[in-house]
């Protein structure tokens, strides 16, 4: 298994992770309030980066310090080593130790190849500043998937 994601700068350019964000935007009920000038401001604070089969995107016990959404593929969440949930395109994935400031919960790895958005906390903080209401938008939207 590979180490858990670091700070990476992204595998595609802005635009082709526009058209990554509105595809995940259609398959999340989470993510149906973004409009396309928010997703253009979120896709500029961004990292997009591939994740393959049992690449480790998340380690438990790590100290959280980005929040993602899964762009195309899918990934397991594991506990012990068992598989406790699966995640698929528009799944919001690390905001409760995002939000704690805490350690991640659970191992997570990729199940399915795919595209994961990464956020770090600075880069939230940027685009708070830069485009508020998306900012604002965006964090409610982590607060409601922290939340169910």
């Amino acid at each position: 298994m590979a180490a858990a994601m670091p700070e990476v700068t992204s595998d595609t350019d802005q635009a082709e992770a526009e058209v990554l964000l509105l595809k995940a935007k259609s398959a999340s009920k989470l993510m149906s309030g973004f409009n396309d000038d928010d997703i253009a401001q979120m896709a500029a604070y961004l990292s997009v980066l591939s994740f393959s089969v049992d690449d480790q995107i998340l380690k438990k016990g790590e100290m959280a310090s980005w929040v993602g959404i899964i762009l195309s593929g899918e990934l397991a969440a594991l506990v012990d080593g068992n598989v406790v949930g699966n995640m698929g395109t528009g799944t919001i994935v690390g905001e409760m130790a995002f939000f704690n400031g805490g350690e991640r919960l659970a191992d997570v790895v990729g199940s399915h190849d795919g595209f994961i958005a990464l956020m770090m906390t600075s880069h939230l903080l940027e685009l708070l500043k830069a485009a508020p209401k998306t900012g604002c938008k965006l964090i409610r939207t982590l607060g409601t998937s922290a939340l169910s």
